[in-house]
């Protein structure tokens, strides 16, 4: 199956001159394998969800560490994250993959399913047949949260609680109304618009200028203005 992944038709161009397949640089340095390093975190962040290691995050108060990927059928696959590592892979690409390291719960005798549609698992049940490595993307986050109990049994069962993305919300009513306006101004095209052509035209009106009249108006300064109060001001303190 992997090998038909690779082979697909989008991926790979014939060559008409020589007859052969022509691959991408990606897909030749990907089949070469990653580098033997690798790089660990604690905690990850994708796709809203903020994923933790169990051992990183089994003494906080919120349950960080626990997934869910779905399976060909309808039957869910439960586990843990035990690690957190991007491995890299050689050449002039440089191709980088996040890889979860998880721990899974028996899908046989470990998980019961109740009428109303909640899920239990059992930590002790361990189920070793399934890859433990996945992508970020194939799972979803979700919570274990254990039965109260007066006192310890031989089998302890989780109920599991699926996280809500950061980000989004649940609601009950889906609109299908869009969002945007269904009104669109579309453009008149160019054969539409109505041209106009401008002549200059002569003018032969025969009228007379208007004479221009000067203001009798005296034009008085600002030094004349000061003489002036200064006189009227004089003028007025002899009356008194």
């Amino acid at each position: 199956m992997f090998l038909s992944q690779l082979l697909n038709k989008k991926y790979m161009q014939i060559n008409n001159a020589s007859k052969s397949f022509e691959f991408p640089l990606w897909m030749l340095e990907f089949v070469q394998g990653p580098k033997h390093q690798i790089t660990s975190w604690p905690m990850y962040c994708s796709r809203g969800y903020h994923y933790h290691t169990q051992s990183h995050g089994q003494n906080k108060k919120t349950m960080n560490f626990g997934v869910c990927v779905p399976g060909t059928t309808e039957t869910e696959y439960f586990g843990l994250i035990e690690e957190i590592f991007m491995i890299e892979y050689h050449g002039a690409v440089g191709l980088k993959a996040m890889i979860f390291k998880c721990h899974w719960f028996n899908i046989d005798q470990g998980i019961r399913r109740h009428p109303s549609g909640i899920v239990d698992v059992c930590p002790q049940m361990h189920y070793d047949k399934y890859v433990p490595f996945i992508l970020p993307e194939q799972c979803d986050q979700v919570c274990y949260v254990p039965y109260p109990r007066l006192r310890s049994r031989r089998e302890e069962w989780w109920t599991t609680i699926k996280v809500m993305p950061r980000g989004f919300f649940e609601t009950k009513e889906v609109s299908q109304n869009a969002i945007q306006n269904n009104i669109v101004d579309h453009v008149i095209p160019s054969t539409n618009i109505v041209r106009v052509e401008a002549h200059a035209v002569q003018d032969d009106s025969n009228y007379e200028p208007m004479p221009m009249i000067n203001p009798e108006d005296e034009y008085l300064s600002e030094n004349d203005f000061i003489d002036q109060y200064d006189k009227y001001s004089d003028s007025d303190s002899h009356s008194d």
